[in-house]
């Protein structure tokens, strides 16, 4: 009943976030439009958007205390209006509705694009929508997804604090910049540069048992300044094992094929999460 596309006087709805989801869709294949001129905690009317032109459609719904569910009280069908197909944009397709369609998509992949976010709602609706409103809709559906980057922020110390809890000597060092006219009480904590190193007591690549959000080693040959752990594992080891040009034509392992390419390429999509959501993904 609540998923219903056509509306009758007397209909009852589970909460009145159902009965505005099926009057949108209704409206949506109908192609009409409403528009709310009362809206409270115990009812919801609406009239047609285009009442000037002598359109009667009329709907008054209510919390009925009986049931405690939401029904249609009077209800005028009545649309003179004619908006003809919809296909540039429909004014009670709004951002939740969209930002629902796309949350499957943008699960699977968070650079989902503009020109496909517009695909899967005329799909889904049979309605075209602009650019922007395609991109303000994705958005609304990532933050849906992964949180703001705002409260990412907020929400790091606390994660990294977990971080250092369920991994044994895990040491988290935090280095902050402050930057000239910042609004200070934007964040819980306010950080406009930061970088982290975490320090594993597990070994890495052997011998090497540090992890840096910074690099490690460059083409330059004072890079051992960078980080010298670094710079003196992979100086133990014979250069044909680890450089393309010192391999005699061949590739070894990760550190040379393109299977550290492939590896890079799937870690693209985490490159424009929040912080704390790049665990998720």
């Amino acid at each position: 009943m609540n998923g219903a596309i056509y509306i009758e006087k007397g209909m009852l709805f589970n909460s009145k976030k159902h009965l505005q989801r099926a009057v949108k869709l209704l409206h949506l294949k109908i192609a009409r439009a409403y528009f709310v001129i009362k809206s409270t905690k115990k009812s919801w009317q609406l009239v047609c958007r285009r009442v000037e032109q002598g359109s009667r459609f009329r709907l008054t719904s209510f919390n009925d205390k009986h049931t405690n569910m939401w029904k249609d009280g009077k209800y005028i069908k009545e649309h003179k209006c004619d908006m003809g197909t919809c296909h540039d944009g429909h004014f009670n397709l709004d951002v939740e509705m969209i930002a629902n369609v796309l949350r499957v998509d943008i699960e699977k992949t968070p650079r989902f694009s503009i020109k496909d976010c517009q695909t899967a709602v005329l799909k889904a609706y049979d309605i075209s929508i602009s650019r922007i409103k395609a991109y303000l809709d994705r958005t609304r559906a990532f933050e849906k997804i992964y949180g703001t980057w705002e409260g990412s922020f907020a929400e790091l110390p606390r994660f990294m604090e977990a971080l250092k809890h369920f991994n044994s000597g895990t040491i988290v060092e935090w280095k902050t910049e402050r930057r000239v006219n910042v609004i200070e009480d934007t964040f819980e904590r306010q950080f406009s540069k930061i970088k982290i190193k975490c320090h594993f007591e597990q070994p890495f690549m052997g011998n090497c048992k540090s992890l840096s959000g910074e690099k490690s080693f460059e083409k330059n040959g004072d890079d051992q300044e960078i980080n010298p752990k670094a710079y003196v594992w992979l100086m133990k080891n014979d250069l044909d094992k680890w450089t393309l040009h010192k391999d005699g034509g061949r590739r070894w392992g990760m550190l040379t094929t393109n299977s550290s390419e492939s590896f890079n390429g799937l870690l693209k999509s985490a490159r424009g999460l929040p912080v704390t959501a790049m665990d998720c993904a």
